[in-house]
């Protein structure tokens, strides 16, 4: 489970090691079949586990030694970056996925707990301190963004870094500024983010609008012009020149 990997970055703090081994080891059950192993550690297994193991034929040593080579076997890698996750929900919010420089990028990631942190301003303007700053550092180019009181959207082309190394800074550069003017050690942010690759025929001025449009639909404001915390780099008459 990465999830606790990652709750040391969200905090603005560097993750160890043991934490993602921990978190791995405990956020597992084991199967119907694992009664031997349940048995190996001094536990009861449970009845239908037990049968489960009885029904099964024994295995030669040569099958068991092939059986833990398997099981060992490290997954195939990422081949397709932009290839979309099959699962919803908090399930596709996933970290690290294979990303590609230059690739543009729709991202989203929300607050702990969906607590609407940014509906105070000064919070909400650390994350677009950071995101600025990730942009004048060259790892990214910010194609528009607007932050949500309790999530943000961030339309990218990635420069200098993956995804995962973008997303980890700006979660853990802004969730210690917040934390600094807030006088907490609170986890900030959701673990996790959904990314979208954005097709080449996909309109970016478009999916832009769309984005910055999201505190209309909201019902926050009547108009984008009155909600200050978004920015996109394609203007028109109906938008102001910058959030």
């Amino acid at each position: 489970m990465v999830g606790a990997a990652s709750a040391a970055t969200d905090l603005g703090q560097a993750p160890s090691v043991g934490a993602a081994s921990a978190a791995t080891d405990l956020g597992q059950e084991p199967s119907v079949g694992a009664a031997s192993a349940v048995t190996d550690l001094g536990q009861e297994p449970s009845v239908g586990a037990a049968l489960a193991a009885t029904d099964q034929p024994p295995r030669s040593k040569t099958e068991t030694k092939a059986a833990k080579q398997t099981s060992l076997r490290p997954a195939p890698p990422c081949l397709n970056p932009c290839m979309p996750s099959s699962t919803r929900g908090y399930e596709s919010m996933r970290r690290h996925r294979c990303s590609i420089r230059g690739q543009i990028y729709a991202v989203t990631t929300a607050t702990h707990w969906r607590t609407a942190l940014f509906h105070r301003f000064s919070l909400a303007r650390a994350v677009v301190n950071t995101m600025r700053e990730l942009e004048t550092g060259n790892h990214v180019r910010s194609l528009a963004y607007v932050v949500m009181p309790d999530h943000i959207h961030w339309l990218i082309a990635l420069r200098d870094t993956s995804l995962e190394h973008l997303m980890r800074r700006l979660k853990g550069s802004s969730a210690y500024q917040i934390n600094q003017l807030r006088n907490a050690r609170d986890q900030v942010w959701q673990p996790g983010y959904h990314d979208h690759a954005v097709r080449k025929e996909e309109e970016l001025r478009s999916m832009a609008r769309y984005i910055i449009l999201n505190p209309v639909r909201a019902g926050l404001v009547d108009r984008v012009g009155d909600y200050p915390l978004w920015d996109s780099v394609w203007v028109d008459g109906d938008w102001p020149c910058r959030g």
